[in-house]
């Protein structure tokens, strides 16, 4: 959707975007986060092999969190997998065989509102 105008209110501390078709969108805006306060931010996440045919592994390193959780979303948002994943150390490695269609997806590994996505290929 093409966004044609954005608008701050701060009264509300919302953020108002106007779409072409005539829509309005608002979201509320968080406070500001210092970059070294998000556990993601130094997180390294990979993703292989891409593309794939649906069996795949997610490797992470650099993790400063106990927790986090995983999902697989196509091009249209909707949550095709999701799993609560555990960390014992700052390295995990995970194998997946998903049985999705062919198309476009996104990894995006979550822990609260901060967020770290990959877009992968299924053939």
């Amino acid at each position: 959707v093409i966004i044609s105008e954005l608008e701050i209110h701060k009264a509300t501390n919302k953020l108002y975007a106007a779409t072409f078709g005539r829509g309005i969108w608002k979201v509320d805006l968080y406070e500001p986060t210092l970059i070294k306060d998000v556990p993601l931010y130094n997180a390294q996440l990979d993703f292989f092999p891409n593309p794939t045919k649906g069996e795949f592994e997610i490797e992470l390193n650099n993790l400063e969190l106990k927790e986090a959780n995983v999902k697989i979303i196509d091009i249209t948002g909707r949550t095709i997998f999701s799993e609560q994943l555990q960390f014992s150390s700052n390295y995990f490695k995970k194998s997946f065989d998903l049985k999705i269609m062919p198309g476009m997806y996104y990894a995006v590994l979550s822990n609260g509102k901060h967020s770290k996505s990959l877009k992968f290929v299924v053939q």
